[in-house]
């Protein structure tokens, strides 16, 4: 995440959204408010308008692997579709 800009939308590499605009209120934000090791982090605020999509491309064969950190603030709660 340290490649982005803190408080910018993220769509670009293998961030993208599904299909609702891009931008503000669509994209992840990068933010410095919190993060698990360097500075910035993947914010998805709780707005109901953001449809962030990690997309890492037509993996069909073989194995995979992903891993990373999730902070899910109290009384809030989250799922990963895969």
């Amino acid at each position: 995440m340290e490649s982005y800009v803190d408080g910018q939308p993220i769509n670009e590499n293998w961030w993208t959204d599904a299909g609702c605009g891009s931008g503000v209120g669509c994209s992840i934000m990068s933010t410095s408010d919190v993060a698990h090791s360097g500075s910035l982090s993947g914010l998805i605020p709780d707005d109901g308008a953001t449809d962030a999509v990690l997309n890492l491309g037509n993996r069909i064969f073989g194995t995979w692997g992903l891993s990373y950190q999730m902070y899910i603030p109290s009384n809030k709660e989250a799922f990963f579709y895969g």
